[in-house]
């Protein structure tokens, strides 16, 4: 019991609704995850991990000696940095601290009952936020929000409600699915529409049935119709982003144009890339001093992030890891969401602790589908099993 409650607290904590803003919510992130970083880095690491932080720590520590003009920020180091820390340890033992997981709740969740459980009370409490920040009730722990008539919000951490709402469409947990799929309209995104879109098929996929594609055929005609009369700000955005703006936006345009150059100043620097504490643009125009000054070290793109904060050597480090990871269909619903999110923003690996909880919901719900298709199977067996056969004399 000890064990499950210092691997989930972090989960449910992180869905209380205690009216935190994003500057509040990763620090506590970063204390709450603590114990499964210790478990993680007590387990054997992997040699790629120690490479790749290592890689990181020298160029950081170089850029900042060699750096002129305070061209660097300590403050914009330990940003991105104890993230960056936190997903490499985790992606690097990922395998050993699947087993431990596994280990420790074989008795504890035989059936994966408890983690279906901590499921419904994560997204549960999601939606209470969501319904209190429509109601002017000031709950919610907000990552982002953008009020008048386009209103849209943003709750903390966001990644993992897209990989439950795979969870739930694939376990036909339906009540479950429905309330991520209301967060996820919430947020007005099109990258969140557009991954919960794409694992749709991937979730109906992983078991299939008639009585299962008649189900998941229902629910997809259920959220159609969602969607038709609440007509989120999601369905517009995506609308006009693909008609009207053919795929441009004009902020990580800015950004990734920005990156490219820091990226291509010197041989040395596309190897090795520029650490993580020296900025990558001038940062984007606004009143809100804080945010254009972390604009300057944030790239709304993952891909070019990775690029321009580690270079060549480090993202391919950092791909490694991942494919390294995809040992079953919930790793794969986990790498499409981080490839998708990536071309949105770095906030998985850089600056927020959302990639890190992203994959300790991955374990959990792996787990989790893995103890019910095993008790399915059995009963299936056991259900098909020949009766002794009494021969008379």
């Amino acid at each position: 019991m000890k064990a499950y409650i210092k691997l989930t607290l972090p989960l449910w904590v992180a869905a209380l609704p205690l009216g935190l803003s994003n500057s509040l919510s990763q620090p506590l992130s970063a204390i709450l995850l603590l114990p499964l970083i210790a478990v993680a880095f007590a387990l054997k690491r992997s040699k790629i991990a120690t490479l790749l932080l290592l890689l990181a720590i020298t160029v950081t520590a170089i850029r900042i000696t060699a750096s002129a003009a305070h061209e660097y920020s300590i403050y914009q180091m330990v940003r991105s940095g104890l993230p960056f820390l936190y997903i490499c340890i985790v992606l690097g033992s990922y395998k050993q601290l699947q087993t431990y997981i596994s280990t420790k709740f074989s008795t504890l969740d035989p059936d994966g009952s408890r983690t279906e459980k901590l499921a419904y009370i994560y997204v549960t409490l999601q939606t209470i936020q969501v319904v209190a920040l429509y109601l002017d009730i000031p709950i919610a722990n907000v990552a982002s929000k953008s009020d008048g008539d386009s209103f849209r919000l943003m709750l903390y951490p966001m990644t993992s409600i897209v990989l439950l709402f795979y969870y739930g469409w694939r376990q036909q947990m339906w009540i479950l699915t429905g309330m991520a799929a209301l967060i996820i309209f919430s947020t007005g995104s099109k990258t969140y529409l557009a991954a919960m879109l794409i694992l749709i098929p991937i979730a109906t996929a992983s078991r299939l049935s008639s009585w299962r594609l008649l189900t998941s055929t229902l629910g997809i005609l259920t959220l159609c119709g969602i969607v038709y009369y609440t007509n989120p700000l999601s369905i517009t955005r995506l609308a006009s982003y693909i008609t009207e703006e053919r795929g441009a936006d004009i902020t990580r345009e800015y950004e990734i144009s920005h990156a490219k150059s820091t990226f291509q100043q010197d041989a040395l620097t596309m190897l090795a890339g520029n650490g993580l504490a020296h900025p990558l643009t001038p940062g984007v125009p606004t009143s809100d001093e804080r945010w254009f000054e972390n604009s300057k070290y944030d790239i709304e793109n993952a891909y070019w992030s990775i690029l321009a904060k580690l270079g060549i050597l480090g993202s391919t480090l950092t791909s490694m890891m991942l494919v390294r990871t995809i040992k079953n269909k919930t790793m794969i619903a986990t790498g499409i969401i981080l490839l998708i999110f990536g071309l949105k923003t770095s906030y998985q690996f850089f600056t927020t602790f959302d990639g890190t909880l992203l994959l300790l919901w991955s374990i959990l719900i792996a787990e989790a589908c893995q103890r019910r298709s095993n008790k399915c199977n059995l009963r299936h067996i056991q259900a098909h099993e020949l009766k002794p056969i009494n021969f008379r004399r």
